[in-house]
């Protein structure tokens, strides 16, 4: 699944030299889970291009296809470990923001995602509280804020 940018603006899409794009793709194989993502990053950013995929293959082409500058990987996929994918996703693009999430959380598996390439592990009982701000960093250090309606709060609509 692949959500356009709602509103105009500049011109997000690749430039044909392996830019990125301000884009997000979202790698897990649980529906429910990718599905309430990718929701809220769509509400929380509406302009920016939202990408989900339920697999490691599927992230893969998504990944090249698109060049996004955040990617969030599950660690347990159906066909993948999400550290393998976050390591490959890294040196085919080492300016790419990928955090990692896992339903389990210790430091040894934070201290593999890092080993991996990744810029931050996030438990699943975390990741409603961080995503946000954690796509915000990585926008903003792309320069592309100037892009984005960001809300204030917001989780303030689904109260």
């Amino acid at each position: 699944r692949l959500h356009e940018p709602t509103r105009n603006g500049p011109s997000m899409n690749q430039s044909g030299n392996g830019a990125f794009q301000a884009a997000v793709l979202i790698v897990e194989d649980h529906a429910p889970m990718r599905t309430a993502l990718y929701d809220l990053i769509r509400h929380s950013f509406p302009r920016l291009r939202v990408i989900d995929a339920y697999d490691g293959a599927t992230a893969l082409a998504h990944f090249d296809a698109h060049r996004p500058s955040f990617v969030l990987v599950d660690i347990n996929l159906p066909d993948a470990n999400g550290l393998d994918l976050a390591r490959t996703m890294k040196k085919r693009s080492p300016a790419t923001m990928v955090a990692v999430t896992s339903i389990e959380t210790n430091a040894h598996i934070a201290a593999q995602a890092r080993a991996a390439g990744a810029a931050v592990f996030v438990g699943k009982d975390e990741l409603f509280d961080e995503i946000v701000p954690l796509i915000r960093a990585a926008v903003t250090l792309r320069g592309w804020m100037d892009v984005f309606s960001v809300p204030a709060d917001p989780l303030q609509s689904y109260a």
